[in-house]
């Protein structure tokens, strides 16, 4: 059985050898079985961003702020993990954090997100749910309409995308949490991925919920979304457990 020191140093070696999802399993491996350093979610995080698993490295880096918040490197991994996901305004955030230190990378990424959003339309009312990533910090739970928890200061995130079953239309939804692996699954996923589509649009207000069935035969359609936004601006996401009469709120950071 390898130690804790043998498997951190068949990390780095498989980090300088280009072997970048090598190196995150690896890392992930001893975060599973308790190890909390930063220095294993510092080198996860520039794995997971040289693989582009974004999300992955957005988490990495907030288990490393929490301890050690002004690191520049990471403050700008994090702002460029959050502008591949479309979230600029946290991105904007993260890249003028690290100017703030000193950071000379972070400069070169403020003048390109900021190219970036003079290309795509930001300005549209019509919500682009094709990349769609929303923090949050705090969230309350509701059973039978009555709120039972209010948790503040548990990073949860909403992940809309694409369908990843290319067959099939509508898109793919996953929540994640951004500080503690789930209890069970030794993840970050806190809801696994949901085929659902848009049921309902208004102004200010997109419902969407879920169609068919995974591959055990449990139906999507218990689940559903609803997001509260003024244009893009997201305000706060609402995850529906329709057959448990359940609402989990998640409220802009």
């Amino acid at each position: 059985m390898p130690t804790i020191n043998e498997v951190y140093e068949g990390a780095r070696n498989a980090f300088s050898s280009g072997n970048y999802k090598k190196a995150s399993e690896l890392l992930m491996l001893l975060i599973q079985n308790g190890v909390d350093d930063p220095s294993v979610y510092a080198l996860k995080a520039a794995s997971d961003g040289q693989s582009e698993d974004w999300i992955g490295c957005i988490i990495a880096c907030h288990n490393v702020l929490k301890t050690h918040p002004d690191e520049p490197e990471i403050i700008c991994n994090r702002g460029i993990a959050r502008q591949k996901l479309y979230s600029f305004a946290l991105a904007k955030q993260d890249f003028e954090a690290a100017i703030r230190l000193g950071n000379t990378i972070a400069k070169v990424c403020l003048t390109q997100f900021e190219d970036l959003q003079d290309i795509l339309n930001l300005g549209s009312d019509d919500l682009d749910l094709s990349n769609l990533f929303f923090e949050s910090f705090r969230h309350e739970r509701y059973e039978n309409g009555i709120q039972v928890s209010n948790s503040i200061d548990v990073g949860r995130a909403i992940r809309i995308e694409d369908n990843i079953d290319e067959d099939e239309e509508g898109y793919t939804v996953s929540i994640y949490s951004l500080n503690e692996l789930h209890p069970h699954w030794k993840n970050y996923l806190m809801m696994s991925p949901k085929q659902m589509k848009v049921v309902k649009k208004t102004d200010g207000q997109t419902i969407l919920r879920g169609y068919g069935a995974d591959s055990m035969g449990n139906s999507f359609s218990d689940y559903g979304i609803r997001i509260y936004h003024k244009g893009q601006h997201i305000e706060k996401v609402v995850s529906i457990m329709h057959d448990r009469n359940v609402e989990i709120a998640y409220f802009e950071k």
